[in-house]
């Protein structure tokens, strides 16, 4: 008697030999990493996104706040000139610690890309402008002594003149830094979009994984009754050919018993 034998894959083979609870522990873990790298990968480019968006905004903030307090100040510092007004206590020289800070924001968050080299040189005028500005009050206030005069007029006259060249490169900066808005949102989608080609070929992948795994233990399981159904076929095959020979033999009996006696 011959045993049929089925044919099984390796995978299924190696599968055969664990156990269906610790495939169905390793796959799904499995699965839950590359899901876990998806999301990963989803929040860290969607935070550099916004880090990056958000860091443009500022600049635009800054921006806006040194051509406010620039468009404002120099007059207003001549004003103090009839007000005697103490200059420790007027905040003019805290507005322009601020402003300078500003600039260093703008500078970082502009970066060295070349892309926005006309980005980098207008803020270099406008930095070097800023700082003649601020060393212009530092000339007029140590010359007024602890409070706004006339003896300072010249330095204060100077920030008014330096103002307007500071305005009118901050406008331009500005003009720029939302040229590069719409750059980085373009830059944005092209990312988002490239983003949503990796998680879709991911989740393919995952999916052809889970469709193996189910295939590979469907294949293990049914594998072993393969062998036992063909197993029982053969049994079963055997039995009826031993009983068609015992009623053969039976019948060649009952033959030879009715000659016999029909010849005594």
């Amino acid at each position: 008697m011959e045993n049929k034998h089925l044919k099984m894959s390796p995978v299924a083979r190696f599968m055969s030999n664990v156990k269906i609870g610790q495939r169905f522990m390793v796959s799904m873990m499995s699965i839950l990493t590359i899901l876990v790298i998806m999301i990963i990968l989803l929040l860290t480019q969607s935070t550099g996104y916004q880090q990056s968006y958000n860091r443009l905004l500022d600049n635009l903030n800054d921006i806006s706040y040194i051509i406010q307090e620039t468009e404002t100040q120099g007059n207003r510092i001549l004003d103090y000139f009839t007000m005697e007004k103490n200059i420790a206590d007027s905040g003019e020289a805290e507005i322009i610690v601020q402003m300078l800070y500003r600039i260093n924001n703008i500078r970082e968050n502009i970066g060295t890309d070349e892309r926005y080299k006309g980005n980098q040189e207008t803020l270099k005028i406008v930095e070097n402008l800023l700082n003649n500005y601020a060393q212009d009050f530092k000339n007029g206030a140590g010359k007024c002594g602890e409070k706004y005069s006339m003896a300072g007029d010249s330095d204060f006259y100077s920030m008014v003149d330096t103002a307007g060249y500071i305005v009118e490169n901050c406008n331009k900066l500005q003009a720029l830094e939302m040229n590069r808005s719409e750059n980085l949102k373009n830059e944005i989608s092209d990312g988002y979009e490239k983003l949503l080609i990796v998680v879709s070929i991911i989740i393919f992948i995952v999916v052809f994984l889970t469709i193996m795994f189910i295939y590979s233990v469907t294949e293990s399981i049914t594998y072993p009754l393969g062998i036992l159904m063909s197993h029982i076929s053969d049994v079963s095959r055997s039995g009826l050919l031993d009983e068609d020979e015992l009623l053969e033999g039976t019948d060649k009996n009952k033959n030879s018993s009715k000659r016999e006696e029909t010849n005594p």
